[in-house]
C-alpha cells in the first residue's frame, strides 16, 4: 500500500475549476503582518467581488470555499489565502496567481532545524505563483535574505510606503495606524493595481481600520479621545 501525504490546502485546491483557471488566488505569508494585509485585500476583493473568499490561517479553513462549491453555491473570481510556514511545508499541487510576503524575522525555531529552512519555507510560496510576487522592501530580514536567493526580478517586486502607489490611490488617507501599515496596504495596493482592481478596492482597503486586539481604530469620541485597541501588545 502506498499512501499519499497530502494537507487540507492541496485538497481544497482540487475543487477549483479548472484547477485556478476560474478564480484568481493570492497567496500572502511571513513572520508578521500577515493577517492585517489578507485582511486589507479581503476588504479589497470583496469590494470588487460579491462572492470572493477570504481565509486560510487567518481563521476560515479553505475547505471551507470547497464545501461551498460542493454546495453548488456561486464561484469566487478572488480567493485571498493567507499561508502559514506550516501550511507551506505541505501544500503540494496548491499555486497561487498573485503572491506576497510581508516580513522575514526569526519564529517557528522549535520546528525548523535552521533560520535558513524557515525563510526557505516562506520562500517556496514565491516558487508557486504563476504571475507576480510582492516583497516588502522594509519587511525586516526580507530585502537582505531575498538578494542571497535567486529569483526573476520581472516577477517579485520591493514595495513599501516610499511607493508612488501611496499618493495615486490617496492611502495615506488609510485608517491604519503607524508607518509599518503603510507599508502594508502599500504591498496590498500594488498587489490590487496587478489584479485590475477599481477605485471602489482601493476606497474599501482605505476603511479597513485594523484586527481587534492589533493597532485597531477605533477612531476619537466627542471629548477628542483617540481610541486604539492594540491589547494582544500586552
Amino acid at each position: 500500500f502506498q499512501g499519499l501525504v497530502t494537507s487540507e490546502m492541496d485538497i481544497a485546491f482540487q475543487y477549483l475549476k479548472n484547477k485556478g483557471l476560474s478564480e484568481k488566488i493570492i497567496g500572502v505569508t511571513g513572520s508578521l503582518g500577515k493577517s492585517t494585509v489578507v485582511s486589507l485585500l479581503g476588504a479589497g476583493a470583496c469590494a470588487e467581488d460579491a462572492n470572493a473568499f477570504v481565509g486560510g490561517n487567518i481563521g476560515v479553513p479553505f475547505a471551507d470555499y470547497a464545501r461551498r462549491i460542493m454546495q453548488g453555491k456561486p464561484r469566487a473570481t478572488w480567493v485571498v489565502l493567507e499561508l502559514s510556514s506550516y501550511q507551506l511545508d505541505n501544500i503540494g499541487r496548491f499555486e497561487c496567481d498573485y503572491s506576497l510576503i510581508t516580513y522575514l524575522a526569526p519564529n517557528h525555531l522549535e520546528r525548523y532545524s535552521s533560520l535558513q529552512e524557515y525563510y526557505q519555507s516562506k520562500w517556496s510560496l514565491v516558487t508557486k505563483t504563476k504571475k507576480k510576487a510582492v516583497l516588502n522592501a522594509q519587511g525586516g530580514d526580507l530585502k537582505a535574505w531575498v538578494t542571497n536567493q535567486a529569483f526573476d526580478p520581472k516577477k517579485c517586486f520591493f514595495v513599501d510606503h516610499d511607493s508612488d502607489l501611496i499618493k495615486r490611490h490617496s492611502l495615506n488617507k488609510s485608517k491604519l495606524i503607524g508607518q509599518h501599515n503603510q507599508d502594508n496596504i502599500a504591498c496590498a495596493a500594488a498587489i490590487a493595481e496587478m489584479c485590475g482592481w477599481s477605485e471602489k478596492a482601493f476606497g474599501a482597503m482605505i476603511d479597513f481600520a485594523g484586527l481587534p486586539h492589533r493597532m485597531q481604530n477605533l477612531g476619537i469620541c466627542k471629548q477628542g479621545v483617540h481610541y486604539v485597541n492594540d491589547s494582544k501588545a500586552t
